[in-house]
């Protein structure tokens, strides 16, 4: 999280700190506290441009931090009916297609 392009969001760090920062130690941390009862969605929905709560453009880059491409559930403005997950596998086919520059399938 300490990174230049993060820093204006970032207050402090509420768990273990700055001192953590190799690969291996923050696996452990969250291997520690983190939970995978929910998916979250619907956090840094795709809204257009012109609508003031738009967190990602449809690229899906988002709109406030540069360089940083969203990726997941949490671009889903609304839950869908379906299983979560199938979601999300078409988000990530898509991006990969976006990323690639190429049409999708």
């Amino acid at each position: 999280m300490n990174t230049l392009p993060l820093a204006p969001y970032i207050d402090y760090e509420g768990y273990e700190g700055s001192h953590i920062q190799s690969g291996k130690e923050l696996l452990d941390i969250d291997h520690q506290w983190s939970t995978a009862i929910y998916h979250l969605m619907g956090t840094f929905w795709l809204t257009p441009k012109t609508d003031p709560s738009a967190a990602v453009d449809d690229q899906l880059w988002a709109l406030r931090i540069q360089s940083l491409r969203a990726i997941d559930a949490f671009i889903m403005p609304t839950m869908p009916s379906a299983n979560l997950n199938d979601g999300v596998l078409i988000i990530e086919e898509n991006s990969a297609d976006l990323m690639l520059e190429t049409p999708p399938l």
